[in-house]
Formats: C-alpha cells, structure tokens, sequence
C-alpha cells in the first residue's frame, strides 16, 4: 500500500472525503446545525465580530437626533469610525491588539501569582521564625 496520494493513473486522491456541513444535510437535523453554525463557524471570530458591530454601532455611531438633518459632521464621523475600524481588521491589527492584550493580562496575573507568592513566603517565614514562636509552641516550620 502506497502513501502517496495519486492513484496508478497519476490522478490525485486524497485519503478522506469532505463531509457536507450539517445544515446542508437531509434530512435536517436542526440541533447539530446550529451547532455547527455557532461553533464550526462562527466561534470564535464570528462572535468578535458581531461584538465589535454592536459596540460600534451603540458607541461610535452619532444619534440619529443629529443624523436627521444633512451635515457634514455626522458623515465625517462615520466614515472616520469605518476607516479605523477597516484598517484595524483588513491589517490583521486588531489580531495584534488581542494579543498583546491577552499577553499584558497573563503578564500581570503571572507577576501577580509571584508577588502573592513571596508575600505568603515572608509571612509564613515570619510565623514561624524563632521570635514568633512561644515558649508552649516551640514547633519548627513546616517542611
């Protein structure tokens, strides 16, 4: 048996067969396609994106108070929220922008960790050092 993936006439043939996505099978089965839909597809950027739409369209977007007359403000604003939102994802920023943020939190629940983990240290080090201890509990440290 051969591990090449072409066949003895030189035509390629790969090992297995693409499945067809639940909602697209029959007879439907609706629990695997949704299923399939949140977490196959849209988890876990498609669910940042719709985030992302939401929060800019309830906190980036003017109010339709001042939207009701034609201005040149509003319009700028717009196209400056939509210009900064499509450099940010079409260059891959706001993947960066994650990352680094998601870094700078684990870098700090780390130093956190060691900072807590030192204080523990110095206290139980002090607990148990020979001043703190009283004559009727003459123990050592734990080892």
């Amino acid at each position: 048996m051969s591990s090449s993936p072409y066949n003895a006439t030189g035509e390629y043939q790969p090992e297995s067969t693409l499945k067809l996505p639940d909602l697209f099978a029959w007879p439907p089965r609706p629990l695997n396609a949704l299923r399939w839909v949140c977490f196959d597809m849209l988890f876990p950027w498609g669910f940042f994106y719709i985030a992302l739409a939401f929060i800019s369209w309830y906190y980036l977007t003017p109010s339709l108070a001042s939207m009701t007359e034609f201005s040149a403000a509003w319009i700028a604003q717009i196209w400056l929220r939509n210009a900064a939102l499509l450099t940010l994802v079409a260059t891959g920023s706001i993947n960066c922008i994650i990352s680094i943020s998601i870094s700078i939190l684990a870098i700090r629940a780390h130093r956190w960790m060691l900072l807590s983990a030192a204080g523990m240290t110095a206290v139980r080090n002090h607990c148990w050092s020979r001043k703190g201890v009283s004559a009727g509990n003459a123990v050592g440290p734990p080892e």
